[in-house]
């Protein structure tokens, strides 16, 4: 009695059974960009006479809103 040879997954069965995403929408990468910069510009306008770090954090908050917006965009208004 011959033995059923195992089953192998290949590259096609696998993307069968999975939803094909990207990790990252590119609405997302865009709000990161954006938000961060923006963020960052106004926090230097804002403390251009007392320099010290907190720009960065500002950015990062910003970058990090930035992120969640591009996620809404393309949560609503994607097909």
């Amino acid at each position: 009695m011959a033995r059923p040879k195992p089953r192998r997954f290949t590259q096609s069965a696998r993307q069968d059974n999975s939803v094909n995403r990207d990790w990252m929408p590119l609405s997302a990468l865009a709000g990161i960009m954006a938000g961060f910069l923006l963020a960052y510009l106004i926090a230097e306008m804002a403390l251009y006479l007392r320099p010290h770090p907190l720009h960065w954090l500002v950015a990062a908050i910003g970058g990090g809103i930035g992120y969640a917006g591009g996620l809404a965009w393309d949560f609503w208004y994607s097909g």
